[in-house]
């Protein structure tokens, strides 16, 4: 059975009626957002007569770009294994801007959701799951599918002291974000590309001034530090930011966290497996705003690192400004992402304060929830993920791998 769930990505909300089988494309300039999706894993294991019974729900998130979308529309996430249908989840969408209104003219309006399966539809599989996205036009009562998306879930064990098994936390496999990273160049009261939620408002949701946000999505579960060090040069040339500097942020909801217990006589052993996803916003302005360094003023190649306190790089990454826009990168050929939101060509070169664990062959081979890279450009960038830590805790068993200690 569907669980319906309205949870809001903007204060304005919208209500949907359940659609027809009837299928169609999208609206005219309406386009999926291929930055934006995003899945968890909810764990609602628990015991019962002393044996577990371990279950999870699954969290997705997903947008629309364009204008001219039924303000009453919503969304269904189909999750399969194989050919056997697991679950599915159906919910409203919601209605923001990506930019506020100007003159009172809406622009760039988008609808987002998120949808959980609920209590009817706890989900027990494991390993690589497909999920398919529709959306559902309250115009016409059709329905389109707008994407279909791998995700991979991870089965932390948790035992008690005589080994036998308690319940089981759960994850969804983000190692495939180790090489995508965002680069926001938002303008002032404009939404940022990939704003907080809580509850059913925005949380930290609009930009103070207009400058570039870098957003990584990493393995790590403590909170990103304004004391890291950034500096940047254009063609060579190092930039001064003056007294401008960088801030740092999280992006509320898109984080997971599970943990595994193993417990052994008077030993027990705990690992987590969480990811968080940071936003900075970078010393870097444009428009209205002089307080750093202009891109206006710096055409060219930028190369830039974010170091952490003992000067380890944790991410070195470089893009392409002209007429004070950040230009597209290569592997962004076929994607479609928010006005002026584009991939930074990244390296992870190695241990630093804010990465616990990679995967590089999931960086490699899952970027964009299985796509991969399909570019030479986008491939030299997955090839360019360092390995850091133990990938997993020692618990998890991968379908089809051997979860190798390093």
């Amino acid at each position: 059975m569907t669980r319906h769930v309205l949870f809001a990505f903007a204060a304005l909300l919208l209500g949907f009626s359940q659609p027809t089988a009837a299928h169609a494309d999208l609206p005219a300039g309406v386009v999926y957002d291929d930055s934006f999706p995003f899945f968890i894993a909810q764990e609602h294991s628990e015991m019962n007569n002393n044996r577990p019974t371990n279950r999870y729900a699954l969290l997705s998130w997903a947008r629309l770009l364009g204008e001219n979308i039924a303000p009453e529309s919503g969304w269904r996430f189909v999750y399969k294994q194989g050919r056997r249908t697991l679950a599915t989840a159906t919910c409203d969408g919601n209605r923001a801007f990506r930019r506020q209104n100007m003159g009172n003219t809406p622009h760039d309006t988008f609808v987002a959701a998120r949808c959980d399966t609920g209590d009817d539809d706890f989900l027990t599989a494991t390993g690589a799951i497909t999920v398919e996205v529709y959306f559902l036009n309250d115009d016409d009562d059709s329905e389109t599918r707008v994407a279909t998306h791998e995700i991979e879930v991870l089965e932390l064990r948790q035992e008690s002291h005589d080994g036998t098994q308690r319940t089981s936390d759960y994850s969804v496999n983000l190692h495939g974000f180790g090489a995508v990273v965002f680069l926001d160049q938002v303008r002032r009261n404009e939404l940022y590309a990939f704003a907080g939620m809580s509850g059913n408002e925005m949380s930290g949701g609009s930009a103070g001034n207009s400058q570039v946000n870098l957003i990584i999505t990493r393995s790590s579960g403590h909170s990103p530090d304004r004391s890291y060090r950034f500096r940047c040069s254009v063609d060579g040339n190092r930039i001064d930011f003056g007294h401008a500097r960088m801030d740092d942020g999280s992006v509320g909801e898109r984080r997971t966290q599970a943990i595994q217990v193993l417990r052994g006589g008077n030993s027990t052993v705990r690992e987590q497996l969480h990811w968080q996803t940071d936003r900075y916003r970078l010393p870097i302005v444009w428009g209205d705003n002089t307080n750093g360094a202009r891109l206006e003023d710096h055409p060219g190649r930028w190369e830039c690192d974010l170091r952490d306190d003992e000067r380890r790089t944790i991410r070195s990454f470089s893009f392409q400004v002209a007429d004070g826009l950040i230009q597209p990168h290569p592997e962004e050929a076929g994607m479609n992402f928010p006005e002026r939101v584009h991939l930074a060509d990244v390296t992870l070169p190695g241990p630093n304060d804010a990465d616990e664990r990679t995967d590089p062959s999931v960086a490699r081979s899952q970027a964009f929830w299985g796509r991969g890279f399909q570019t030479a450009e986008g491939r030299a960038m997955g090839g360019r993920v360092a390995a850091v830590g133990e990938p997993y805790p020692r618990s998890v068993r991968r379908r089809g791998n051997r979860s190798r200690r390093r």
